[in-house]
């Protein structure tokens, strides 16, 4: 972040941080240049990597709503009190998700089934924004 700090300079108070934006900015350009040509084999478009850079943002958003379900799941069956602050941290994220599957999908002997319904859907929809992607890419 400093070199970015550095280049942009003294910023106005503002509650975007701007070194942090571009640093993650760059950080996307960066990574897909290096993932098209490890999963491609070729460059990609340069008009395609601001597409890229918006897109992806959402695919890890998906992915850590995905992990974070697990972590839930896994705190129901174990649970000792040392992780008693990301078991809440846990839930708070993941709560509003079940309140919603909850009203139409009960749980089955203690389990969950409503987070199971997220685990695919987190998954599906990264799956389906990855592979609009590849295909827009080709």
């Amino acid at each position: 972040i400093e070199p970015f700090k550095k280049i942009i300079g003294k910023t106005a108070s503002s509650q975007y941080d701007l070194p942090c934006l571009l640093a993650i900015f760059f950080i996307e350009i960066v990574h897909g240049i290096v993932s098209s040509l490890l999963d491609f084999g070729t460059w990609m478009s340069f008009w395609k990597l601001p597409l890229f850079v918006v897109i992806d943002p959402f695919v890890y958003v998906f992915n850590l709503l995905f992990f974070v379900m697990v972590l839930r799941l896994l705190f129901n069956w174990y649970s000792p009190a040392l992780l008693s602050p990301i078991r809440e941290a846990v839930q708070a994220i993941t709560q509003p998700f079940l309140d919603q599957s909850n009203k139409v999908i009960s749980s089955a002997g203690g389990f969950e089934v409503g987070a199971v319904f997220w685990l695919i859907a987190f998954k599906f929809v990264s799956y389906m924004i990855v592979g609009a992607f590849i295909a827009y890419l080709h």
